[in-house]
């Protein structure tokens, strides 16, 4: 597992096959500082959604880019992407960067 901010990234054997590509390769924007986390633009990785769901497919090291929180290098493999979440009175709700 790898974390930046507040986006954890798990290890996943497969990624669904009804998953569509992302061409902009935008994990997760900032709400409050409207930074991005994002896959460095090249051929190494590729975001997929399938269900609301974000996976980066890295078919060598990728990338991962952020303003404040700096890159970190996923090894090869299949990634899930998974919010941080909080809890309040209300209930559950994502985390804001």
């Amino acid at each position: 597992m790898y974390r930046q901010g507040d986006l954890l990234f798990v290890e996943v054997d497969e990624i669904p096959k009804d998953a569509k590509t992302d061409e902009k390769g935008i994990l997760a924007y900032g709400e409050v500082t409207g930074h991005t986390h994002r896959i460095r633009s090249g051929v190494e990785a590729a975001m997929r959604v399938a269900a609301g769901v974000a996976y980066v497919q890295a078919m060598k090291e990728a990338h991962i880019d952020h303003e404040e929180h700096g890159t970190i290098t996923l090894p090869p493999g299949n990634w899930q992407v998974v919010r941080q979440r909080e809890h309040v009175p209300e209930g559950y709700r994502q985390v804001v960067d």
